[in-house]
């Protein structure tokens, strides 16, 4: 009630939680936590725990009184009469309840159950939303027979849970309903939240709820005119024709939508409970009109260099960080959310999940010199949640011997640059320290520094700036071994690939692999193939044959000769 006060004042807020002074950090967590207090515009300053005193002390003051609350049973408060007046025991809150503002009409008494009723009647929004989401709405009897619409997430899977056990149970359900849901990839979770949305406003359209179309009998034709709108771009989000692969993936996010809230998956067959054939024959008809697919193109090693100097040049902090970060990419072969951070699904790697050695001795990245950690000979990293790793795993590469490409001598400054800041053992390894605030390096920054080198330098190597992009660095470093004719089992390994589908895109690519073919197959030396023998009647010799052609003896002018008259 004193929000308004703050408003306009300056405000500086000291925590000795880094996470929350980095200002592109974008976890679930600190975005709560901002959307809470940026209203107010603060300024936020990181402080040890143990250098806050004041603040240190108070939070490990004892606590004053038992808090601890009894359990009870939520049927026995779930929108009860007695909780509500039970706050009348309240002087204060009695007042306010019985000095209430006289209201031109009693009808319209916002207490009132009945003109509760008749407004959610009257709400377009909410029936759009029951609609949307049944499960999440039911209807409750409140008072003289009146009946209110409530809302409660997940309501179907604590409707399968004992009778009271909600209150115990609720929390872990929420949990793995959420978990189920993003299935460890939120991205995609909410991209299948906006597809089904979309599918629902198709639906809309035709005056026709998502309940009727799992009525129909037969889903298919329904289903797959949304799926070929989808394709030829009507529905898209671009409002562009996208790939089969693209529309595929629409239809499966609606269907998976469907069998998480217990309705069953719309393709399927009900006579066989399989999946409808006609799906499977659909997309194999719209693939052979598909374009072929963009790959992404390796970038060769000039280009990274002249990225190198450009930053080298600048004397940005930010353009450093970036370059250390695109050394790390090309020679761990990292995807961009690896050793950058991106929008969602944050996997970098962090302060605590790097180890330098020089020799057989491990570097203490804390109280090493400057000096001692730019000598490191061998640079490891540490997979914690990376896509396709084994928990616990650990790479590294020894360093190359050049001055700037080098993944070794880039983490060795990076490490001495955060800690020279005082980050936090966790601190994420693409961080860097600018005017006071952290920050975070991201794939725009790396893809702008490497477009903005191939510019200058581009055309040596027949690259375009638009050709190129921070997705570009892990099929470079693999290039950059396969071309070092680095065997295929260790290249797999090292970018941690469980298919052969990119090494086979960058063999076909390589110069290596061709290197001295077409020489070999033009050699002179080489036996050539010889025809099978085969039974046919000497052959005249050339004079014979040309005469023969040219001069029929049996035959007139005007008469054929093979064809030709």
């Amino acid at each position: 009630e004193f929000r308004t006060m703050l408003f306009g004042a300056e405000l500086h807020i000291h925590t000795d939680h880094k996470n929350l002074t980095f200002k592109n950090l974008n976890t679930q967590r600190v975005q709560r936590w901002r959307a809470y207090v940026e209203e107010y515009a603060p300024k936020l300053y990181y402080v040890p725990g143990e250098d806050n005193i004041l603040a240190d002390t108070f939070s490990r003051l004892p606590r004053l009184g038992d808090d601890s609350v009894q359990p009870i049973e939520l049927d026995d408060c779930y929108l009860g009469e007695d909780g509500f007046f039970s706050m009348m025991d309240d002087p204060e809150l009695g007042d306010c309840f019985l000095n209430l503002p006289e209201l031109n009409d009693p009808a319209e008494n916002p207490l009132n159950y009945t003109y509760i009723k008749d407004c959610q009647l009257a709400c377009p929004q909410l029936a759009k939303a029951m609609d949307r989401h049944p499960t999440r709405y039911f209807e409750k009897e409140l008072d003289d027979n009146v009946k209110v619409v409530c809302y409660v997430k997940e309501e179907r899977a604590m409707a399968n849970l004992p009778p009271g056990a909600g209150v115990r149970l609720g929390p872990a359900v929420r949990a793995v309903v959420q978990s189920t849901t993003a299935a460890g990839n939120v991205k995609r979770a909410r991209t299948g939240v906006r597809q089904y949305e979309r599918f629902h406003d198709f639906c809309a359209s035709f005056n026709i709820s998502t309940a009727d179309f799992l009525a129909y009998e037969d889903h298919f034709p329904f289903l797959s005119a949304y799926a070929f709108q989808y394709r030829c771009g009507e529905l898209a989000p671009g409002g562009s024709a996208v790939k089969s692969r693209t529309a595929e993936d629409a239809v499966r996010l609606i269907s998976q939508t469907f069998q998480m809230l217990g309705l069953g998956d719309p393709r399927t067959d009900p006579a066989t409970r399989r999946m409808d054939s006609r799906w499977t024959r659909l997309w194999k008809d719209w693939k052979h009109y598909d374009d072929p697919p963009k790959r992404v193109k390796p970038i060769p090693l000039g280009i990274l260099l002249e990225a190198q100097r450009l930053a080298d040049e600048s004397g940005s902090i930010a353009l450093q960080a970036t370059a250390r970060m695109m050394w790390v990419a090309f020679f761990f072969l990292c995807r961009p959310g690896e050793y950058c951070a991106t929008v969602d699904g944050n996997h970098f790697f962090r302060l605590c999940d790097v180890a330098l050695k020089f020799g057989s001795h491990v570097l203490d990245l804390e109280r090493a010199p400057d000096a001692e950690l730019r000598a490191a000979a061998y640079a490891e990293l540490e997979f914690t949640d990376q896509k396709n790793h084994n928990r616990g795993e650990k790479v590294g590469q020894y360093d190359s011997g050049h001055a700037s490409a080098s993944a070794t001598k880039a983490i060795a400054e990076q490490v001495i640059h955060l800690r020279n800041n005082g980050a936090s053992n966790d601190a994420p390894l693409c961080s860097y320290m600018h005017n006071d605030q952290w920050y975070l390096v991201t794939p725009p920054m790396l893809t702008n520094l490497l477009r903005q080198a191939a510019s200058r330098v581009g055309h040596k190597y027949g690259i375009a700036p638009a050709d190129i992009s921070a997705r570009s660095m892990r099929a470079s470093g693999a290039m950059a071994l396969l071309c070092a004719n680095v065997a295929p089992t260790t290249i797999k390994l090292l970018g941690r690939w469980q298919s052969d589908t990119m090494l086979q895109y960058l063999h076909i690519q390589s110069p290596t692999l061709v290197k001295g073919l077409a020489g070999r197959m033009a050699s002179p030396f080489l036996p050539h193939f010889v025809p099978p023998a085969t039974a046919w009647p000497p052959a005249p010799s050339c004079l014979v044959l040309l005469e023969s052609a040219i001069l029929p003896s049996k035959l007139t002018t005007t008469e054929p000769y093979l064809g030709i008259t």
